[in-house]
């Protein structure tokens, strides 16, 4: 549950309104100067975005609906932190993988180097060894 508080003005009255939307999966639960007023969701043919079946509502609708798409809009810093902390555990997993693949390779070919002076050395000891064999 998410929950955003804000100030609307009343142009009629010329009044201040503390409002305090509770948003719970897609359904937006509205206060305002702490009276339940009623809940609105999300309605993509609405012209704000909005609708709601409660009367007490819809004179503050158009507002409402302002203040929430501009907080879609806004980034907080939380959600900033988050996103860089996500790419810095992306790019450490990629420069890890990337070090190990090459850390694999070089280590086949430093194996693949020892296995080739040592099978020179057996070579050669066998070849002495087969050559005394006959000698004797």
């Amino acid at each position: 549950m998410n929950s955003l508080i804000f100030k609307i003005h009343d142009k009629k009255t010329a009044s201040t309104s503390i409002v305090d939307v509770t948003i719970s999966g897609g359904a937006y639960s509205v206060n305002i100067d702490n009276v339940f007023c009623g809940t609105m969701v999300r309605d993509n043919n609405s012209v704000l975005g909005y609708s709601t079946v409660d009367e007490a509502l819809f004179p503050y609708l158009e507002p409402i609906a302002y203040q929430l798409k501009n907080k879609r809009k806004r980034i907080s810093i939380s959600e900033l932190v988050t996103a860089v902390v996500g790419i810095v555990q992306l790019i450490t997993f990629l420069f890890g993988t990337i070090i190990t693949f090459r850390f694999k390779q070089a280590m086949h070919k430093a194996k693949m180097f020892l296995w080739l002076n040592l099978l020179s050395t057996l070579l050669e000891y066998i070849d002495i060894a087969h050559w005394d064999a006959i000698r004797l």
